[in-house]
């Protein structure tokens, strides 16, 4: 195990795509592809990585 700072978690966490709209605290429809993300909101429309 390695020691230090958590940079490989958040490194390993980055492409995740949003899976809760911060705005509107509702939860987001998502599709992932090998090229990114896009994430469906009901009140805010899509949202593309």
């Amino acid at each position: 195990m390695s020691e230090g700072g958590h940079a490989a978690c958040v490194a390993a966490r980055e492409p995740e795509p949003p899976r809760h709209r911060s705005a509107c605290r509702r939860r987001l429809v998502v599709q992932v592809t090998p090229t990114g993300w896009s994430a469906h909101c009901v009140e805010h429309g899509m949202l593309i990585s």
